[in-house]
């Protein structure tokens, strides 16, 4: 039985209009398999669909409509989670019958046989297939996992000086894969898989490094691209990065803070702003609460810290604030406050993001992810702020 499938034939933008065109994906599942329903998740151009179908006789069909190429992932699970194996994706084509073979194994073994734009994403992921990222992240995995369980101070140094390597061969495998996908953007400025790759780099911190790289890359792509649903997404997102990266005037907000009072940020002009962007659910936003409580009370006669929360279960936002003490500042959900841009304006895609802004109002310090770096960065920015 489908559930949940809507689709809206209109436009966000009132001078565009975008044609809707029906596509198809057949697939086969292993007899083996005890999967009884397969959901799957893909854009139309509009909105994001969520939806599953049942499987009869080892078999199903999934119809929709779709403007352009465009990925579609399916899962076997309905939380939609994706262990490595429980997911694979695929580019889908209007007016284009796809047909997957699943195996119940591992998804990402799956065998697809689709159109043009499939087989140009194939040809990419084989470029990236020679970069070793399972064996990184199990070792990663296995290390974090020890850690957790050991007290001897002799091994815990050890475990860490294995995790502190690998993460930095984690890295260097990250950026090897932009480059590649970089390449691959360049020779094929005519491909919706490069258009789909580069918004993926601009959203990665390693894509942040060479911005101005991404800029290029987006302006030599075929007008037809740039002008399509994922193109001019990344040149909103684009302008959203310049409107919010260092030196740029932080974009001014007014919502409603834990309190029901309207916090504004161009009232606290004249002090410096720190945004902490987290949730409950965020392991490393919680590891850096301790850091964060240091930092405020180093400079509490200057400094405010605004949380920002992710979190859709307002209860558990609130009962984060109350387990961590984070009521020593403001703090705000952007559940309670459902219409606002806060996140796209300051270009989060992922959390923890931490901006600093100035007295002046001018933005002098973005850092994403978590991590010692991240916060000894920030905790030098303010103190040679204080000694000038």
């Amino acid at each position: 039985m489908r559930i949940l499938l809507t689709f809206i034939f209109s436009c966000f933008f009132p001078t565009c209009v975008f044609s809707q065109f029906a596509f198809t994906v057949i697939g086969d599942v292993a007899k083996k398999s005890n999967y009884d329903i397969i959901f799957f998740t893909y854009s139309n151009g509009i909105n994001t669909i969520q939806d599953s179908i049942q499987i009869k006789n080892n078999k199903f069909s999934i119809k929709g409509s779709i403007d352009a190429p465009t990925v579609i992932t399916l899962y076997n699970n309905s939380e939609l989670i994706d262990d490595g194996q429980s997911a694979i994706g695929f580019f889908i084509e209007p007016s284009y019958t796809t047909y997957i073979t699943i195996n119940p194994q591992n998804m990402l073994n799956s065998e697809i046989f689709g159109g043009t734009t499939q087989k140009e994403y194939e040809l990419m992921q084989k470029r990236l297939s020679s970069l070793n990222f399972k064996e990184i992240t199990n070792q990663l995995n296995h290390f974090s996992s020890e850690k957790e369980k050991t007290t001897n101070s002799i091994e815990l140094s050890f475990i860490s000086s294995k995790i502190d390597s690998l993460s930095y061969e984690y890295k260097k495998l990250k950026l090897e894969s932009v480059q590649i996908r970089i390449e691959f953007i360049r020779e094929n400025p005519s491909s919706y898989v490069s258009a789909n790759a580069l918004q993926n780099i601009l959203k990665q911190s390693e894509g942040l490094q060479i911005i101005d790289r991404i800029q290029s890359l987006y302006n030599n792509l075929n007008e037809k691209i740039k002008n399509s649903t994922v193109g001019t997404q990344i040149k909103q997102e684009l302008q959203y990065f310049y409107g919010s990266k260092v030196g740029a005037y932080a974009p001014d907000f007014s919502l409603i803070d834990q309190n029901g009072e309207i916090l504004k940020l161009s009232s606290l002009k004249g002090k410096f702003v720190l945004l902490d962007f987290w949730a409950s659910w965020c392991a490393p936003c919680i590891e850096e609460f301790p850091h964060l409580k240091t930092i405020y009370k180093n400079n509490s006669d200057n400094l405010e810290i605004i949380g920002i929360s992710r979190d859709e279960n307002t209860e558990k936002w609130k009962n984060a604030i109350q387990k961590y003490e984070l009521g020593l500042w403001k703090q705000l959900s952007l559940k309670e406050n459902e219409n606002t841009e806060l996140e796209k304006q300051y270009f989060v895609n992922a959390i923890p993001v931490k901006v600093l802004i100035n007295s002046d109002g001018i933005i002098i310090g973005k850092w994403r992810g978590g991590g010692a770096e991240n916060m000894r960065e920030l905790e030098n920015l303010l103190k040679q702020i204080k000694n000038e």
